[in-house]
C-alpha cells in the first residue's frame, strides 16, 4: 500500500537566498583525489571521514559558516565519490559515506568547533561506503570554499585532525585549487542571479556575448542582492553577498519578469512580497498555490522546501538534471502541489514546530521556507547543453570497492546527458495527466523566495 505523502510548507525561517553546468570545483577535488588519499596512506590513517565542508564568502576576512545553500554537503559529498573512484583497489583506505549526517543523526550537538567535539565524534563507529562494515576514523576531513569579495573565482581549501591529536588542525596541500564562480556555483550557494539578455565582451564595444554558451553566460550572470539574513539560531554569521551594480533594483526581480511573472496565493488571495522579495509566511491549514506565466516558452524548475514540485524529486542534484515543467507563450498556468505521474499532492501548511527536522552543523540544513525558481530558455534546434553534475550524487554504498567505483562512473555518465523530456503544467481548472513534452534550455535566471516571520523567526 502506497502511504500518503504529505506536502508541507513550513512557516519559518530558513537561511539565505538557492543553477546549470559543471563549476570547476569537481576539477579541483578529482585532480586532488589521489594525491590526498597518497598522504593520508603516508600518515598510517587506514579509516577517514568527509565533514561538511565550510564556506566563506566575503574574500579571506569574511564570514564562515557551515550552512550555505547546498554547497557544504555536495562538496563533502563530492569529495567522498572523488576518493572512492581515485581509491587503491588492492589496498584501499576506508571511506565513511556521510560521516556528518551519520554523527549529527547520533548526537544533534555533534561539532568539530572545539576540541571536545572532535574527540567525541571518533567515540562511535562509521559505516564505511563498501563492504558493509562499520569502522572507527582515524581522520575527519573538512574543507571549505572561499569566495573572493566579487563572488568571481572560489577557492578551496582542506585539513584534518585525527585521533591522535584532536585538538590539532593539519593542512592538506592542494594544487589547482581555485575555479572560477559559474551559475551552478551560485545554485549551490543558494544565491538568486540573472543573465542579461544582452552582454557587451570586453573586447569590443560592438560586440555581443552569446547568451547560450554556458562560457559567455556564467561571465556575464548579475547577482540578484537582497540583504543578509542571519540564522535564528545564531549560529550561522551574515553572509556576505556579491557586490550589486548601482543600477541594480534591491531584489533583483525586474530581471526575471521579462521571462517570468510568478505569484503567490493564499485561500485563493494573492500575497505580496515584501521589500526584499519574500512572502509573509502562509497560516496553519491555509491552502497555498502558485501561477506562472512567461512570454515565451521556457522551462522552470520549481522547488519548495527543497522539493521538486514537478515529479516529488527529493533529491539534491545540480539542477540541470531536475525534470522541468514546460511553459508555454502567454498561457498562465497553476501550480498547487507536488506532482507524480497522474497524482497531486496539495501544499499543506503547518505549524513550525510540527515541520522542524533536527539541525545540526554536520547534517544538511532543511530548505523550509524557501521556493527556489530556475528559469530555462530554449535552446535553438539542434543544440544541447553540456552537464556534468554525478559527483555531487550520492549513491549509497557497495558490496565491494570495485562495485561502488561503477556504481559511481555510471551515474557520472548519466549526468552528462541533457534531461529533454519535462512535463507540461495543466491549465487552472485541469486535471493533470503527466503529460510529457521535449525541452532543451540554458539557465537563465534563479530566484530564492523564502516565506518567513519578518522578525526573523526564531521563535
Amino acid at each position: 500500500m502506497t502511504p500518503r505523502i504529505r506536502s508541507v510548507i513550513a512557516a519559518l525561517l530558513i537561511l539565505v537566498p538557492a543553477a546549470a553546468r559543471a563549476d570547476g570545483l569537481d576539477k579541483v577535488l578529482t585532480t586532488n583525489a589521489r594525491g590526498i588519499l597518497t598522504g593520508l596512506g603516508e600518515k598510517g590513517y587506514a579509516n577517514v571521514g568527509v565533514l561538511a565542508f565550510e564556506v566563506q564568502t566575503g574574500g579571506p576576512d569574511g564570514p564562515v559558516t557551515t550552512s550555505l545553500g547546498r554547497m557544504n554537503e555536495s562538496m563533502a559529498t563530492r569529495l567522498e565519490n572523488a576518493l572512492i573512484l581515485a581509491a587503491d583497489e588492492a589496498k584501499p583506505i576506508g571511506i565513511v559515506r556521510g560521516a556528518g549526517r551519520f554523527a549529527a543523526g547520533r548526537d544533534k550537538a555533534a561539532t568539530y568547533q572545539t576540541k571536545e567535539g572532535r574527540t567525541k565524534l571518533f567515540a562511535d563507529g562509521y559505516p564505511l561506503a563498501w563492504g558493509k562494515t562499520t569502522m572507527k576514523p582515524n581522520a575527519f576531513l573538512v574543507g571549505r570554499v572561499r569566495l573572493d569579495r566579487d563572488w568571481k573565482t572560489a577557492t578551496v581549501t582542506l585539513r584534518l585532525f585525527d585521533d591522535r591529536d584532536p585538538s590539532a588542525w593539519r593542512d592538506v596541500p592542494l594544487t589547482g585549487a581555485e575555479a572560477p564562480v559559474t551559475r551552478q556555483t551560485l545554485a549551490d550557494l543558494g544565491q538568486s542571479f540573472t543573465v542579461p539578455r544582452l552582454v557587451r565582451k570586453r573586447g569590443g564595444a560592438k560586440e555581443l556575448a552569446d547568451p547560450f554558451k554556458d562560457e559567455e553566460a556564467d561571465k556575464t550572470v548579475v547577482p540578484i542582492v537582497a540583504r543578509p539574513v542571519r540564522s535564528g539560531e545564531g549560529r550561522v554569521p551574515e553572509v556576505v553577498p556579491p557586490p550589486a551594480k548601482a543600477d541594480a533594483p534591491a531584489t533583483g526581480w525586474d530581471g526575471v519578469a521579462e521571462l517570468l511573472t510568478f505569484r503567490a496565493y493564499y485561500d485563493g488571495a494573492e500575497v505580496r512580497r515584501d521589500r526584499d522579495g519574500n512572502y509573509p509566511p502562509p497560516k496553519a491549514g491555509q491552502k497555498v498555490h502558485f501561477t506562472v506565466k512567461s512570454p515565451e516558452r521556457i522551462g522552470l524548475v520549481l522547488l519548495v522546501n527543497g522539493i521538486n514540485t514537478a515529479d516529488f524529486d527529493r533529491s539534491s542534484r545540480e539542477v540541470g538534471g531536475y525534470v522541468k515543467w514546460v511553459l508555454e507563450p502567454g498561457q498562465e498556468y497553476r501550480i498547487r502541489g507536488y506532482y507524480t505521474d497522474d497524482k497531486v499532492f496539495p501544499f499543506e501548511t503547518a505549524e513550525r514546530k510540527a515541520a522542524e527536522q533536527v539541525l545540526s552543523e554536520l547534517a544538511p540544513r532543511p530548505r523550509f521556507g524557501q521556493i527556489e525558481l530556475h528559469v530555462y530558455k530554449e535552446l535553438p534546434k539542434g543544440m544541447t547543453v553540456a552537464r556534468n553534475g554525478g559527483l555531487r550524487v550520492n549513491v549509497g554504498t557497495a558490496e565491494t570497492l570495485a562495485e561502488l567505483k561503477r556504481e559511481i562512473q555510471a551515474n557520472l555518465l548519466a549526468a552528462s546527458m541533457p534531461v529533454k523530456k519535462s512535463l507540461i503544467i495543466p491549465g487552472a481548472g485541469e486535471e493533470f495527466a503527466g503529460k510529457k513534452t521535449d525541452f532543451e534550455g540554458t539557465l537563465a535566471a534563479k530566484v530564492v523566495i523564502t516565506y518567513s516571520p519578518p522578525d526573523g523567526g526564531s521563535k
